[in-house]
């Protein structure tokens, strides 16, 4: 039985710069090598993309081949799925295909037993409207929704080139820190003991007598009154996503995220390995970024020895 998730074949078809590119990953570590703007980052991001753990995505027209919104684009990947991931929980139902070693093919209806070798096809396509459709196809080919709570059960931890890499050290949806810790409503528990807490004290007598005129002006309006402040989360933002990952550093506590591209890197990597083994994917990009010769050789081992799946450029 399958124990983590495992890319069987990864198609891609004019996503950014490549027109059409086909793949089968090995099962463990898969090392992409190639010159510069050879595409290697681009795999990587479209492996991303497919099981983002949030449906709030931009697409811009340089993500299309040649910048063409006709024919649209596609990302498709046939995956084994552990039964931890818990598939038998969504509303819609979930039929899976089987694995002939090369492609997904129809189940043999007539052979007893359990499926041989059964798969998923997720497939995401980017529409001519730049929009974004995540989907998964179901052996009698009907498209049915790929949510995000699916994607996100699956998980991966993506490590770029190009940002802090900060987003799996924060509770923010679908992190591995998320996927750590967030199994009994934590973000909600957090969003309640913060919004409890009395901020109008940091007021000084000039903020107050100006938020106090202005529930006067909102009252006479008839618009809500009773005017106060608190944390709220921004757009797209909740306030689970302001909470981070602390340790101690010379006596004084800190945010991880704060401490060396290295570190940032070693420590979202040591929480995935944390979670299930069930919820497992690892995406890096440019390995060496950040990590001194020791560090590299000790990533190296770690990924070679895990049973997980993962790719590395």
């Amino acid at each position: 039985m399958v124990v983590q998730p495992r890319i069987r074949r990864l198609t891609v078809t004019n996503f950014r710069g490549l027109a059409h590119t086909e793949w089968w990953p090995a099962e463990g570590m898969n090392i992409i090598i190639g010159g510069g703007d050879s595409g290697k980052s681009t795999l990587l991001h479209a492996l991303s993309l497919l099981f983002s753990p949030t449906n709030a995505v931009q697409l811009l027209e340089t993500d299309y081949y040649n910048r063409l919104l006709e024919p649209g684009f596609t990302i498709e990947a046939t995956i084994s799925l552990s039964e931890d991931i818990g598939l038998a929980n969504f509303q819609q139902a979930l039929w899976p295909w089987e694995w002939d070693g090369e492609k997904a093919v129809l189940p043999d209806n007539e052979r007893e037993g359990a499926l041989r070798d059964p798969v998923y096809i997720f497939q995401l396509i980017g529409t001519s409207d730049l929009e974004l459709v995540w989907q998964i196809i179901q052996p009698n080919l009907e498209p049915v929704s790929l949510s995000a709570g699916l994607r996100r059960r699956v998980g991966i931890v993506r490590l770029a080139n190009d940002d802090r890499n900060d987003r799996d050290l924060r509770l923010v949806s679908g992190s591995a820190l998320d996927r750590l810790l967030s199994k009994g409503n934590l973000k909600s528990r957090i969003s309640k003991e913060v919004s409890a807490a009395d901020l109008s004290n940091a007021l000084t007598e000039n903020e107050q007598r100006s938020l106090e005129t202005l529930d006067k002006s909102m009252a006479a309006a008839g618009l809500p009154s009773g005017l106060d402040i608190g944390l709220t989360g921004s757009q797209g933002l909740s306030i689970g996503a302001l909470v981070g990952l602390l340790a101690e550093k010379t006596g004084t506590v800190l945010p991880v995220s704060s401490w060396g591209a290295g570190t940032r890197r070693m420590a979202a990597l040591e929480i995935a390995r944390a979670t299930e083994a069930s919820t497992r994917l690892t995406v890096i990009d440019e390995i060496e970024r950040g990590l001194e010769p020791y560090r590299l050789r000790q990533l190296l081992e770690t990924l070679s020895v895990d049973e997980q799946q993962c790719f590395v450029t």
